[in-house]
């Protein structure tokens, strides 16, 4: 199995034999997001033998750390996400607290991965009869959150524990 930094070598590879293609059709080869292609793209626009000018890409995104990237193009997919699937969105980027350890499961959340794994961040609505609202969405790993269709008692008591610890909103905030 291939480490992060030979993956990423191999993408960047695939990107230079084929930029005739739209980053669209890159990632879909690849398997990869988009944005995570754009992000390789512009990273490495040196070593690709060609500039890189995204118009896309507002001016305050490029100065960030490569943590905030990552949590900044989450949080889009996740926005565009919600809001093809009908979901209310008014929660903004600083609304949210991204945690470095699940705080359910307590597994260290990875931002990086190309894939979705166990400790994968994923936004998880406290009460989810309202949509992507302030104070109704945390960061927890996607197995805590995938836990509800499949866990162990263990790790549901784990949940439990968790969900009386906070305030949950109450419902009647929906008809906003």
């Amino acid at each position: 199995m291939a480490g992060p930094q030979q993956k990423t070598k191999d993408y960047i590879k695939f990107i230079k034999e084929h930029k005739h293609l739209k980053f669209k059709e890159i990632a879909s080869l690849l398997k990869i997001s988009k944005q995570y292609v754009s992000i390789l793209v512009q990273q490495y626009a040196k070593d690709l033998g060609r500039k890189y000018k995204n118009k896309k890409i507002k001016p305050e995104i490029q100065y960030l750390s490569d943590l905030e990237k990552s949590q900044h193009a989450r949080f889009t997919r996740k926005k565009q996400n919600a809001k093809k699937t009908g979901y209310s969105w008014t929660v903004s980027l600083d609304d949210i607290t991204w945690p470095i350890y699940c705080p359910i499961l307590k597994l260290k959340i990875d931002y990086f991965s190309d894939f979705r794994t166990e400790n994968s961040p994923s936004f998880d609505r406290i009460n989810n009869n309202l949509g992507y609202i302030p104070g109704n969405v945390h960061i927890i790993s996607w197995r805590a959150n995938r836990i509800k269709n499949d866990g162990t008692a263990e790790e549901h008591r784990k949940i439990a524990d968790y969900l009386d610890a906070i305030v949950i909103i109450d419902s009647q905030e929906e008809k906003e």
